[in-house]
């Protein structure tokens, strides 16, 4: 805001020179840009780990160093006047004068917003710099191998800042600085191949690892509720039912299940049978004991059980031993 009080401009004098409208411009088209990746994102079914990287991280740097060039030309272009108009070295803000009090309202205004939209982007980037996607799509090449394995292993629903970084800020701020070297690896291509596992910096298990397999949850009081829980749906002692009295009649190991229509004895009207033989569901390539296989074919085998039994096999279902073995 300048000393006079010339009401012909909506905004400050100061402000019209060629840095802080140059700062303007590159500011309201980088919020253009982020407005619309983000609309783009919200309604389109595909997205693509570079679309973050340059809505949540490179366009709002684009948009905060022009938002910073503003205020930097206004002051030299306050500092200039100052010299050939005897002006103070500050400008003056008196809120009985209209122009100065819109001013001042617009000023506190677009900061407001600023602050919201910095916060809201903050975050974003955040989530997305910790995000799946960041870490194994970003640096496809270098990563792909990790990136692979992740996917097919008991860890796949688990995101890998979770293991690697853990909980907390410190962490977090120590994760981005070591990054500032990976990204310069990567860059200049002076990454190892393979790349060894950071066994020597991880954090430690007890505040990553433990966050899901802590040591109580399988011993101790943790233990004897876990239990408890099995047998309560398990057993309904007052309905006098177990797990045993409705059986889920998948397979055929303990209850009837498949023979109760694969017994040979359903026909149809035209007199085709259900078969009862195994290889009608089953393909048998191995024959063994267990432990060792005995016979191959991967056309397919007739089922040997493991017992010398004899062709008891043949004429009776499996659950009529097996499952009056396990009380059913």
């Amino acid at each position: 805001m300048e000393n006079s009080t010339d009401t012909t401009r909506k905004l400050p004098s100061s402000f019209y020179n060629i840095i802080s409208i140059v700062g303007a411009a590159i500011a309201g088209l980088s919020f253009v840009a982020i407005v619309f990746l983000f609309l783009v994102e919200a309604f389109t079914q595909t997205s693509t780990p570079y679309l973050g990287i340059i809505n949540f991280l490179i366009f709002p740097a684009i948009l905060i160093f022009g938002l910073l060039l503003v205020p930097i030309g206004m002051w030299r272009e306050h500092r200039r006047r100052a010299k050939f108009h005897a002006l103070p070295s500050l400008p003056r803000v008196d809120l009985n004068i209209p122009h100065h009090r819109r001013m001042f309202v617009l000023s506190v205004s677009v900061i407001g917003l600023f602050l919201l939209f910095t916060g809201v982007g903050s975050y974003q980037a955040y989530e997305f710099t910790e995000s799946t996607t960041f870490c194994g799509k970003i640096c496809h090449t270098v990563m792909s191998p990790k990136y692979t394995a992740y996917r097919g292993s008991p860890h796949a629903r688990v995101t890998c800042a979770g293991c690697h970084v853990g909980p907390g800020a410190g962490w977090y701020v120590q994760s981005k600085l070591s990054g500032l070297y990976q990204v310069y690896s990567v860059a200049f291509n002076k990454y190892p191949r393979p790349i060894p596992t950071p066994i020597t910096n991880l954090r430690p298990a007890r505040e990553t690892c433990e966050q899901c397999h802590w040591p109580l949850a399988l011993y101790g009081t943790k233990q004897s509720v876990r239990v408890q829980d099995i047998y309560l749906k398990n057993n309904f002692p007052e309905m006098k039912a177990s797990w045993r009295t409705y059986p889920d009649h998948i397979g055929h190991y303990f209850s009837a299940g498949c023979y109760r229509c694969h017994d040979g004895k359903h026909q149809s009207a035209d007199g085709r049978t259900i078969s009862h033989d195994c290889n009608a569901c089953h393909l048998i390539i191995e024959q063994g004991d267990g432990k060792t296989v005995n016979e191959t074919n991967l056309a397919g085998l007739e089922f040997k059980h493991p017992v010398d039994i004899g062709e008891a096999w043949k004429e009776m279902s499996c659950h009529e031993c097996h499952g009056l073995a396990a009380g059913m």
